[in-house]
């Protein structure tokens, strides 16, 4: 008798806590990147493998900026790289894509995004040690040269990025990877 009831009683609760579980679910809204740079809803493995396949295709160097919402030099980074002056000199030359480090403006790490960087540093064959972001790399999917930037050189005091410099960085890591 004690074992029936028992074993009535851990239904009882279980279906109750299975219940909760998935009523919660039912009420966690999709996840929703659409308002940050930094995206951690989408797939960041297959978003860089898709920007590397047309990396290959159009023969144009990929420039990834690994960085986070929270991030005045990341966000700074972003307008920069978006900006008339640094487009208009290099749009034709290079493909331009984020990776999202931490989730939205939290610093909570995004796996994913962490899990690409790791991949790029291994691929890559060289001693690469992360200082902080945004952390930029350009890629040859063709010839598979990696180079590894250093955003320190082009930063400015007040969370920006003197942009003759940054174009001038980019520029010869287009000439690094040829």
């Amino acid at each position: 008798m004690k074992t029936v009831l028992f074993g009535v009683l851990a239904v009882v609760l279980f279906s109750g806590c299975s219940n909760l579980t998935k009523r919660e679910v039912a009420n966690t809204p999709p996840c929703d990147d659409s308002q940050y740079i930094y995206k951690f809803c989408t797939n960041q493995k297959d978003a860089f493998e898709s920007a590397i396949a047309e990396s290959k295709a159009d023969g144009k160097p990929l420039l990834i900026t690994f960085g986070a919402d929270w991030c005045p030099w990341c966000r700074s980074m972003h307008e920069t790289l978006r900006s008339q002056e640094v487009l208009s000199q290099l749009k034709s030359q290079i493909r331009v894509m984020e990776i999202g480090m931490n989730i939205g403006k939290t610093r909570e790490k995004n796996e994913p995004g962490l899990e690409v960087l790791r991949s790029v540093i291994a691929k890559s064959g060289q001693n690469v040690k992360v200082e902080g972001i945004p952390f930029l790399v350009m890629i040859n999917a063709k010839s598979e040269k990696i180079v590894f930037l250093k955003t320190k050189e082009v930063s400015t005091e007040n969370f920006g990025q003197d942009r003759a410099l940054l174009i001038g960085v980019l520029n010869q890591a287009i000439m690094e990877l040829r």
